[in-house]
């Protein structure tokens, strides 16, 4: 018994003073990895900086980024980029998306972004997933908002923002009200004061351009000097015209729709011809000079008066579309197309016409002889488009730089779309021209994001660019045709 006795109490002492010890030295678990700073640096239109700074108690060997835009696309998509480390306990590193090799990614947009981090111990630490909106710093923005549209711009008065935003709630009305497409999701419009600045905030762009919409983001970027109000209400219903329709019939099936739809409908939906292109075109008309519609399948003229007729042309055949057959009918062939339907099939379902055989109808429509059959081919409505200098619709890579993708997570972005610039005119809107929307507007003032007169959409797989040639800019003044 006292054998026992005595042992216990010495069981008890080593325990109390392997406590003590432990209070004293306490044993650390191993594989500890904390992140002290994570952040993400935008210096538009050029790059995106993310930059990570972590620590373990034992040697970090491994640092994956994931990233991703918030892009429509068919399905969910990461990129991934793995970082060259020295193992080390801690790690400083930063890694540059050079925008330069793979896309625009206009301001309006939005990044999303998380680290995967392995140290030698087999750790391994995936940090929770941020999200960023991109922003043009090189200005300060003013904003205001109604309903489902935003409004940035840098310079101008607060009457300058109402009325941009005015027209913007006008213009999206005048497109449900001419193809029954209604948008519930955000719009966002950012205005440059000029078209030098637009230029700096995007990439590759030409010379004329007015504006570019990526319909992909819900986002047009314009270029509006405060008083261009002529040019306001050409180019802001033509780029939103771009955002809701290339939503609306973006498809995951893998069908090209034509140039000359894309680009009818958003000329269409300006609200007013251009008198000068249709002078033009009724020239051509006369003269039997006139293109058919199936050789604008892919692209418009490089050539600036023909890009103009093309347009002309392209919008006043689905203004006779619209006005002959109604809404319902474009709205059912808009419906197909998102649907994943062949513009030629859709177009013969709800018109009960091919292609040459609308182009026929329109003419005769205005007075002229129907479409030769020495001008008529076969139309290729799934004819994937080339970039061209002039407005169009220009396919181009849309692949992340450097990223490693599994094949079914490839990124599957919507078609953009471009409009040029018109000649400055410092003409006040007439007061009574003006909509006067009931809802309450927010007005605050935020850091510098980008806006702009061409738009840029990426669509199933591929990214797409629509360009339109500002008044002005592109063609001779017509005073010597009769």
């Amino acid at each position: 018994m006292g054998f026992i006795k005595g042992s216990m109490i010495k069981f008890n002492f080593f325990l109390i003073a392997a406590l003590f010890l432990n209070l004293v030295n306490p044993i650390l678990p191993q594989g500890i990895i904390t992140v002290k700073t994570d952040r993400v640096e935008f210096d538009l239109p050029h790059k995106v900086i993310f930059s990570l700074s972590a620590a373990s108690d034992q040697p970090i060997q491994k640092v994956t980024l994931l990233y991703r835009s918030n892009v429509q696309a068919c399905q969910e998509n990461w990129a991934r980029q793995e970082q060259e480390v020295k193992a080390s306990p801690s790690v400083d590193l930063s890694w540059t998306w050079d925008l330069n090799r793979s896309q625009s990614l206009p301001s309006g947009a939005e990044i999303s972004w998380q680290w995967k981090i392995e140290d030698a111990t087999g750790q391994t630490l995936l940090t929770s997933t941020q999200t960023i909106m991109v922003e043009d710093t090189h200005h300060g923005w003013n904003k205001l908002s109604q309903k489902n549209v935003t409004v940035y711009w840098t310079e101008g008065s607060q009457a300058f923002g109402q009325q941009i935003l005015d027209l913007a709630l006008a213009s999206l009305n005048r497109i449900e009200t001419k193809t029954g497409l209604v948008t519930d999701k955000p719009v966002r419009i950012t205005v440059y004061p000029s078209t030098n600045a637009l230029k700096e905030a995007i990439l590759g762009e030409a010379d004329w351009i007015g504006g570019v919409a990526f319909p992909e983001y819900g986002v047009s970027l314009l270029a509006i000097t405060p008083g261009e109000y002529s040019w306001s209400r050409a180019v802001i219903p033509h780029e939103l015209a771009h955002v809701v329709t290339l939503q609306y019939t973006d498809s995951c099936m893998g069908t090209n729709t034509p140039v000359w739809f894309i680009e009818g409908l958003a000329v269409f939906l300006e609200g007013s011809q251009d008198q000068a292109g249709l002078q033009y075109m009724n020239k051509a008309l006369k003269e039997n000079k006139l293109t058919p519609l199936n050789r604008l399948n892919s692209v418009f003229s490089a050539d600036s008066l023909e890009a103009l007729i093309n347009y002309t042309q392209s919008g006043d055949v689905i203004r006779f579309m619209v006005d002959s057959f109604g809404v319902e009918k474009m709205n059912a062939m808009l419906t197909d197309l998102h649907n994943g339907d062949i513009f030629s099939d859709a177009l013969m379902k709800n018109y009960e016409l091919d292609v040459n055989g609308l182009d026929s109808a329109w003419r005769v429509s205005l007075g002229y002889d129907p479409l030769e059959t020495s001008d008529s081919e076969p139309a290729s409505q799934n004819a994937k488009p080339t970039r061209t200098p002039v407005p169009t619709l220009a396919i181009y890579s849309a692949n992340v730089q450097t990223a490693t993708l599994p094949p079914e997570n490839t990124p599957t972005p919507l078609p953009p779309t471009a409009t040029p610039v018109p000649q400055p005119t410092e003409t006040p809107p007439p007061a009574a021209a003006q909509p006067s929307p009931t809802a309450e507007a927010q007005n605050t003032k935020t850091n510098p994001l980008p806006c702009g007169a061409a738009a840029i959409i990426p669509m199933a797989g591929a990214a797409f660019l629509l360009r339109r040639q500002r008044p002005g800019k592109a063609a001779p003044k017509p005073d010597h045709i009769q």
